[in-house]
C-alpha cells in the first residue's frame, strides 16, 4: 500500500508537476531543474528515500522468495542466497536515494 501510494504521488509530483512545487517552479520537461527543486526540501526527500527503504525490504522479500521457488536453497546455499537478494536490494536502495541525498548535501543544484 505505501508503495502504491508513492507511486501516485510519484507521477503527481515529478511527472505532472502538481504537487511539491510552489507556483511556477515546476518547467515541464526540465528534468535537472524539476529534480533539484523537488529534492531539496527536505520533507520530500526524506519521504523519497523513506518509500525506497519500502521497496527495499519488498525487493528483498521478492528476490528471495524468486530463489525459493526456483528451488535454488537448500542448507548449504540459503545464507548466500539470503545475502544476495538483500544485497542487491540494498544496491537499488542506495542508487535511488543518492538522487535525493546528492541534492540535499549540495552535489547537485
Amino acid at each position: 500500500m505505501i508503495l502504491a501510494l508513492f507511486i501516485i504521488y510519484h507521477l503527481l509530483h515529478l511527472t505532472a508537476g502538481t504537487v511539491g512545487f510552489r507556483a511556477g517552479e515546476y518547467q515541464h520537461l526540465a528534468v535537472y531543474h524539476n529534480v533539484a527543486a523537488a529534492f531539496s526540501v527536505w520533507y520530500i526527500s526524506l519521504f523519497y528515500i523513506v518509500a525506497m527503504a519500502c521497496l527495499c525490504l519488498h525487493l528483498d522479500h521478492g528476490i528471495w522468495s524468486m530463489l525459493q521457488t526456483l528451488g535454488w536453497n537448500n542448507a548449504r546455499t540459503t545464507a548466500g542466497l539470503k545475502g544476495l537478494s538483500r544485497g542487491l536490494a540494498l544496491i537499488v536502495f542506495a542508487g535511488f536515494i543518492s538522487v535525493p541525498v546528492a541534492v540535499l548535501a549540495g552535489w547537485l543544484r
